[in-house]
């Protein structure tokens, strides 16, 4: 009979040997590596997709913002002449500061090599008178309207003079109208009780370079409340200055304070242009249809012909790609018009469609995405009271 000898058990206790360790580190190592790939390239496209969102937030706030204040432009003086349209009105801002602006509802600043346009809407908030008024005489402190009822003290108006050649307009704020004829209103320097708050404030909006009595056959408009803090809690008269700075979208009433604030960032460039029914291009004037040579950034000579007005954003993602993916400018309006491309250093960039994926150059502009807003809005305020493009009747 056989004996069995007991196997040793030093051959089961080896271990792992240094080959084994090593083929596991380099598996290990490549499925790191595998997954550090996968996790960046997820983390880079989380990246572009929150930042095209971003970009298309900013777009539509800005957007909206600005469709908001068009609409509103003209408000208090849409039955303005085109003999007054236009004429310079000597204003002070809510720092005593003097400055001009055009009477119009909307004025349009074009940029140059390349810089961002400029628009600025002008338009009144009266909740008490909307309709001019004529006067028949004045004096740089009171002015003997057809009617003062609506007109409010602590109300900003413009006073236009037809009565000099060019038209003379004067911007006032109303500090008086309790005389007792019922038509004459003051504006003069002096305490007077607001009548949107009611207390007693200092007279801030008489201008005193404003010298010489104004002529007969004048009309006064009625912007409402001054935009100073104390009619906060009312609708207030805005000048309001759209403007493109360091890669944001804002907002100033250069009727109040005249500092900038900021409406929607990323947004790098901005285009606006005039619809005038003016017949340019051959087209029709006068049919009530904007065609598409009357689209302009020229200042009309009739205001009145003034329909729309229609502009565009661009709004950059803050996502810069490590290869070109915008291969060519932005375009708006259906094409007819081109952004001109600026560099994160403010400077223009190179034109021409390039291939997709260039690596980086010092055209930087390529290397981010962008989004156009684009709208048209009509000039309502001033269309309506003119029963534009036929007669009133």
């Amino acid at each position: 009979m056989s004996r069995l000898h007991p196997t040793s058990s030093r051959a089961f206790s080896r271990g792992i040997s240094l080959i084994e360790i090593m083929v596991g580190m380099a598996i290990a190592l490549v499925a790191t590596l595998v997954i550090f790939q996968v996790f960046s390239q997820t983390s880079s496209s989380n990246r572009t997709t929150s930042s095209g969102n971003e970009a298309q937030i900013s777009g539509n706030i800005g957007m909206f913002q600005m469709e908001r204040d068009l609409k509103a432009a003209g408000m208090g003086f849409g039955t303005l002449s085109n003999a007054g349209g236009g004429c310079t009105v000597s204003a002070l801002n809510s720092a005593g500061v003097a400055f001009n602006f055009p009477l119009v509802p909307v004025l349009i600043t074009p940029g140059v090599a390349g810089v961002p346009d400029q628009i600025d809407v002008l338009y009144g908030n009266s909740s008490y008178l909307i309709a001019d008024r004529g006067f028949g005489s004045g004096t740089p402190y009171t002015v003997t309207t057809v009617s003062s009822g609506g007109i409010q003290q602590g109300d900003l108006v413009v006073l236009t003079d037809s009565g000099k050649p060019p038209t003379v307009c004067e911007l006032a704020e109303i500090t008086k109208n309790s005389n007792a004829d019922g038509l004459t209103v003051e504006h003069a320097l002096g305490g007077y009780t607001d009548f949107y708050s009611g207390t007693v404030v200092a007279a801030a909006k008489h201008n005193l370079a404003h010298a010489a009595p104004l002529n007969a056959n004048g009309v006064l408009y009625d912007l409402g409340p001054s935009p100073d803090p104390i009619h906060s809690s009312v609708p207030q008269a805005a000048l309001n200055q759209w403007r493109v700075s360091n890669g944001s979208l804002t907002i100033s009433n250069a009727l109040g304070s005249g500092v900038a604030t900021p409406v929607a960032e990323g947004i790098v460039h901005f285009m606006a242009q005039y619809g005038v029914d003016d017949g340019a291009g051959g087209a029709t004037a006068g049919d009530g249809v904007i065609s598409p040579s009357e689209w302009t950034t020229n200042a009309p000579a009739n205001w009145s012909q003034v329909l729309a007005v229609r502009f565009a954003l661009l709004a950059r993602s803050p996502q810069a790609e490590k290869t070109a993916v915008t291969i060519a400018a932005p375009v708006w309006a259906s094409g007819a018009n081109t952004f001109t491309m600026l560099n994160l250093d403010g400077t223009p960039g190179a034109v021409g469609a390039i291939a997709a994926g260039t690596p980086w150059d010092a055209n930087d502009w390529r290397y981010y995405r962008y989004r156009v807003f684009e709208s048209v809005v009509a000039m309502r305020n001033m269309l309506w009271p003119k029963c534009y493009p036929v007669a009133c009747s």
